[in-house]
């Protein structure tokens, strides 16, 4: 499959270094960015270690969140050997491309966005404070973009103190004239999804594209260092079903009220079959048992006279009736 792509970083306006990395590797379909924290120099000593070390796991043949794992780990153990600062870490998104297939795998909240030529959708859920906040229903997503501690991350590759560390993942199909556009957390700070849409519906050219954005998030005070992947599967862009997040696995939302009704309806019908069965049968029973009781209050005892109905006791295993002694 043909792709189009394009990168760049930017140090901002506020921040002194970059301590952003990112790589493109375009024989392996690989685009990842890491956004480093620690400070001293440390977060860029992290997301280059993360970046390097996961290109290497990949071009073993790797899975993409193991890759992640790998340089989870491999942060540790530099800052183990006194490589950069104990606390140094950072956040991860990084994108796959086989053929119509992508699979996206990110630690923090550095994000990935699938953009179909007219609607932006978030395809990463951010691992921070605020996120949970949202998620707890106790904040909405504007009163987070200003909250104090938006930049409290929950997870992150190294920084000592995550060793267990879960990465989340997502897969789709990339469609003619959809573009997958990674970044790091000094783009999403500065833009909401509107204005990233007007950039995008506005320059088609992956790298024109990247540039503004760029541009505009320092317009908008680039607080932060800023990095942008732009990736581009070319062609007339059709109207397709957009993907779910990642959360949101299962039965697809178009489908569950189905699927619930009918679960529902069948719990329904097989309890009122076996209501008709079991009901039936019990009262068959109980009549059967009645008339068997009746007939042995009638019939209780009876004489093995041929023809003949008797109210005699019948006799006892092996005793003579008086015409059998007769007979005798």
């Amino acid at each position: 499959m043909k792709i189009e792509f394009s990168g760049a970083t930017h140090t901002g306006r506020v921040r002194k270094h970059n301590e952003d990395s990112y790589a493109i590797e375009p024989e392996y379909g690989l685009f990842v960015i890491a956004d480093g924290m620690g400070g001293h120099g440390s977060g860029d000593v992290a997301s280059k270690i993360a970046i390097n070390k996961i290109v290497n796991s990949m071009k073993q043949g790797k899975e993409l969140d193991q890759a992640i794992l790998d340089a989870h780990q491999a942060i540790l153990d530099a800052a183990e050997q006194g490589t950069g600062s104990s606390s140094m870490g950072c956040t991860v998104v990084a994108l796959q491309i086989k053929g119509d297939l992508y699979k996206i795998a990110w630690v923090g909240d550095s994000r990935a966005y699938l953009w179909n030529g007219k609607i932006l959708r978030q395809l990463t859920e951010d691992h921070s404070y605020v996120q949970e906040l949202i998620n707890a229903g106790v904040l909405t997503r504007k009163d987070a973009r200003d909250h104090p501690q938006r930049s409290v991350i929950t997870r992150a590759l190294g920084s000592g103190t995550n060793r267990d560390l879960k990465v989340d993942l997502i897969s789709g199909t990339l469609f003619p004239g959809q573009k997958i556009l990674l970044c790091s957390d000094g783009l999403s700070s500065e833009l909401d999804n509107g204005e990233i849409e007007k950039i995008l519906a506005q320059e088609q050219q992956s790298k024109g594209a990247v540039h503004k954005l760029i541009d505009a998030a320092n317009e908008n005070g680039g607080s932060d260092n800023i990095t942008v992947i732009l990736v581009s599967k070319p062609g007339k862009a059709r109207d397709v079903t957009m993907p779910r997040k990642a959360v949101d696995v299962g039965v697809k939302s178009g489908n569950r009220t189905f699927f619930i009704v009918f679960i529902i309806a069948a719990l329904l019908l097989i309890m009122a079959l076996g209501y008709i069965f079991w009901g039936g049968k019990k009262q068959s029973n109980s009549s059967r048992s009645s008339g068997i009781l009746k007939n042995r209050a009638n019939f209780k005892n009876f004489s093995a006279t041929p023809g003949k109905l008797s109210s005699k006791p019948l006799p006892r295993l092996g005793q003579k009736t008086k015409k059998e002694e007769k007979a005798f």
